[in-house]
């Protein structure tokens, strides 16, 4: 439930970004600024990295048996990716 939630915000995000930016907008994250400008296949690297790191991080704290940090880093990713829909959705 947590990759599925995560996954799905991720989408929204990646949708209501690319559509920011293909009508003028402009990426206010510094990390995402060089791929996301870039175009339509930037943004989908950018955001599919977002999600593989979120599972290659939870999978890395599940092997080293760090259970509740393996919960918790899905929240908080799933946390910012909220924060950028709702500043995205605002900011139209």
């Amino acid at each position: 439930m947590l990759f599925a939630s995560h996954a799905t915000l991720e989408a929204v995000d990646f949708g209501i970004t690319h559509h920011n930016l293909s009508d003028g907008g402009r990426e206010l994250d510094p990390m995402a600024k060089a791929l996301c400008e870039s175009g339509t296949a930037g943004q989908l690297v950018f955001f599919g990295g977002r999600m593989a790191g979120v599972v290659a991080i939870s999978y890395f704290l599940h092997k080293t048996g760090h259970h509740k940090l393996e919960r918790a880093f899905p929240l908080y990713a799933s946390g910012d990716s909220a924060y950028g829909v709702a500043y995205s959705f605002a900011h139209r």
